[in-house]
C-alpha cells in the first residue's frame, strides 16, 4: 500500500507561496513576488500579470528575493499591445493575450518603469530617450496547458 501511495504522489508539493518562500537550496528564503499594482480603468491586465511573473522570474533566476526590478506595464501594453497589435483599454479590441505579451517580452523586450511610467487610458508610446539601453528580455518561454505540468512548474520554477 505504501509503495502505491508513493508512486501516486504528485511531483510537486501540496502548497507553495513564492511570497513567503522558505530557504530551499539553491534559493534563499524571501519574497520573490513584486508588489501588487493597479491597472485602474484600463483592460491591461495581461501586461500586469505577464510582468509580475517576469519580475518574479528575474528574482528567482538571480537568487535574490530583494532584487529591485520594476518593468513597465505601459511599455508592454501601449507600445506593443496597442501600437503593434491594435489592442486598447476597452471596447471590442480591449485586452490582450499572454502568449503575445510573452513574445514581446522576448523580442524586443520591455523597459523599466521609470522609462515609461504607467497611467491608465489609451495613450501613445512615449519611452525615455535611452530606452534601447534599458530593455530587459526573456530568453525563451513555453506554453503549458496541462494542470499537472503547471503545478510542477509553479512549484519548482516559480510564477
Amino acid at each position: 500500500m505504501a509503495m502505491a501511495a508513493a508512486a501516486a504522489a504528485p511531483p510537486y508539493p501540496p502548497a507553495i507561496d513564492w511570497r513567503h518562500f522558505p530557504a530551499h537550496a539553491p534559493l534563499p528564503a524571501g519574497d520573490y513576488v513584486t508588489p501588487v499594482r493597479d491597472q485602474k480603468t484600463c483592460g491591461s491586465c495581461v501586461a500586469f500579470g505577464t510582468l509580475a511573473a517576469f519580475e518574479a522570474a528575474i528574482r528567482i533566476h538571480d537568487k535574490n528575493p530583494a532584487k529591485a526590478v520594476d518593468l513597465s506595464e505601459a511599455d508592454l501594453f501601449y507600445c506593443h499591445a496597442e501600437a503593434e497589435h491594435g489592442r486598447h483599454c476597452s471596447g471590442p479590441s480591449g485586452g490582450w493575450w499572454p502568449d503575445a505579451a510573452l513574445a514581446c517580452c522576448q523580442n524586443p523586450g520591455v523597459v523599466d518603469e521609470p522609462c515609461f511610467p504607467y497611467t491608465p487610458g489609451d495613450q501613445p508610446c512615449k519611452k525615455c530617450t535611452d530606452w534601447k539601453k534599458r530593455l530587459t528580455k526573456i530568453a525563451k518561454w513555453q506554453k503549458i496547458t496541462s494542470t499537472t505540468a503547471m503545478k510542477q512548474w509553479l512549484a519548482t520554477r516559480g510564477p
